[in-house]
């Protein structure tokens, strides 16, 4: 009758006894030892996490009768074909909510042989919730055992995905940000005030890297593919290029070749405005060289006392 027969209060102490933070609880179709699980985890100092391995019908709850993938025998849906396993597990007050609903509307609809719930419940109710492919008999292991691959991939859910461009914004000097001169923060300084709008090359620009992107996917194979535009605006990237020129000669350029400013000699500037452009990639790794270059310099620096 119990797929786990260990008393709650004597494992939860030994959680506890063996230094380990957490442990859940997934009881098989249901959350009624919800309750006694939580407060006996949290008498013993442990965290408690509140979960479920579902009965998940293979099409609409609502239909009671058995379904068959293929010739599997007992590889095939498990239950005879009732059902497949999902485990669910709460990650906040929201999730224990949904999971409470979800745990209560597979045994008042789903119930075929076991508590079912189904795909339709799972999206209404998934807020909060962690879902994982559970044991053998889950939909996905299930069909890799049939050697439906292809299947395995695309049928647990109503898969997307998305592809974005990255664009750098051309200097424009009618694009500025200065102090207002009428407005402070909570520590009495003057905040910053943005007068800056993307222009006509920035706007073209996004209009090409979407149908670049559309090109893309639908070469690829993917179905219904449709561009999004945000709006987005100056400020929302990581790095803005070209602000804070590198270069030999203070009259032409903001910061010298070691990054440091030349007209303030304890600032130093290692983010993108230093460098005129970026590549499509993650630039980390060269923003890391030109910090540890200039952290490097800064010391000697300072010990040499000049700064």
């Amino acid at each position: 009758m119990l797929d786990g027969a260990a008393r709650v209060e004597e494992l939860v102490q030994e959680v506890a006894r063996q230094g380990m933070p957490a442990i859940a609880i997934t009881d098989h179709g249901n959350v009624f030892g919800a309750y006694e699980f939580n407060k006996q985890a949290k008498k013993a100092g442990v965290k408690p996490i509140i979960g479920i391995e579902a009965y998940v019908a293979p099409e609409s709850r609502f239909d009671k009768k058995r379904v068959k993938w293929a010739d599997g025998g007992e590889d095939d849906v498990s239950g005879g074909g009732a059902y497949t396993h999902m485990t669910i597990l709460a990650e906040n007050n929201t999730g224990l909510s949904n999971l409470f609903k979800l745990s209560s509307l597979a045994s008042l609809e789903g119930f075929y042989y076991k508590p079912r719930m189904d795909r339709q419940l799972l999206s209404q109710y998934s807020e909060g919730l962690i879902a994982t492919t559970g044991c053998p008999g889950g939909e996905i292991q299930t069909k890799i055992r049939m050697g439906a691959y292809k299947d395995a991939l695309t049928e647990p859910g109503s898969w997307t995905m998305n592809i974005g461009g990255f664009g750098e914004i051309l200097p424009d000097h009618s694009n500025k940000i200065t102090l207002d001169k009428t407005r402070k923060d909570k520590w009495g300084l003057n905040i910053l005030s943005f007068d800056a709008v993307l222009k006509e090359n920035e706007l073209k620009m996004r209009k090409d890297m979407q149908a670049d992107a559309i090109e893309m996917l639908e070469a690829v194979g993917v179905k219904d593919v449709k561009g999004h535009d945000d709006n987005g605006i100056q400020g929302r990237g990581i790095h803005e290029m070209g602000t804070a020129r590198m270069g030999a000669d203070p009259k032409t350029s903001v910061v010298n070749k070691y990054n440091q400013i030349w007209d303030a000699p304890n600032v130093f500037v290692t983010d993108g405005s230093f460098m005129t452009s970026a590549a499509c990639v993650n630039p980390s790794l060269s923003y890391m060289a030109f910090t540890a270059r200039a952290a490097d310099y800064a010391v000697s620096e300072l010990k040499k006392q000049n700064l």
